[in-house]
């Protein structure tokens, strides 16, 4: 039998793609999630004269020159997240793909945003080169108890941030999906 091991850009190919090639809900069943993101970390250059998630949203609303985000990618969970952001509040921020995470252009201030996960950015903020605003998740990051979730400056704005799951295809014995 075929599995399919994917992350959640199954799903959003699905939702940012003229015609893909298969249809996620009638091509496959889904088997397991493997594994779950908690939320992702909005970030600026240290530069952006910003401290709170707030004050980010009412600089993109009347600035002058649009504040660029960067992702790995059209399509992908950071790409979609800056759109909701920007759908949700307001905001004018102007996407930058990138062939992968966007660390080190929001390091030398190609983008002013940027977001990921905690664990890969920490490093950064501790040493003042970052600054992390907000939390996607639903609750506040251990390990920067410090910073909100935006939740608590968005009312309601959750962004669980990724998956990774197992599919088989439609039609798959139900003894093998179970």
């Amino acid at each position: 039998y075929t599995f399919l091991y994917s992350s959640n850009s199954i799903i959003n190919n699905q939702l940012v793609k003229a015609k893909p090639p298969f249809d996620v809900l009638r091509d496959f069943e889904p088997v397991t999630n493997v594994a779950k993101m908690p939320g992702y970390l909005v970030l600026v250059n240290a530069q952006v004269p910003v401290q709170t998630f707030k004050e980010l949203i009412d600089l993109s609303k009347n600035s002058r020159e649009p504040l660029r985000y960067g992702s790995g990618g059209i399509g992908n969970s950071q790409h979609l997240l800056g759109e909701l952001i920007n759908a949700r509040t307001g905001t004018k921020f102007v996407h930058i793909p990138y062939k992968g995470l966007p660390i080190t252009p929001l390091l030398a201030n190609e983008i002013q945003v940027a977001f990921a996960a905690p664990t890969t950015v920490v490093q950064h903020i501790k040493a003042g080169r970052l600054r992390a605003l907000a939390v996607t998740s639903t609750k506040r990051w251990s390990g920067l108890p410090d910073v909100p979730t935006t939740a608590e400056v968005v009312p309601g704005f959750i962004y669980e941030a990724a998956w990774h799951g197992i599919f088989a295809p439609a039609r798959t014995p139900r003894a093998l999906v179970l």
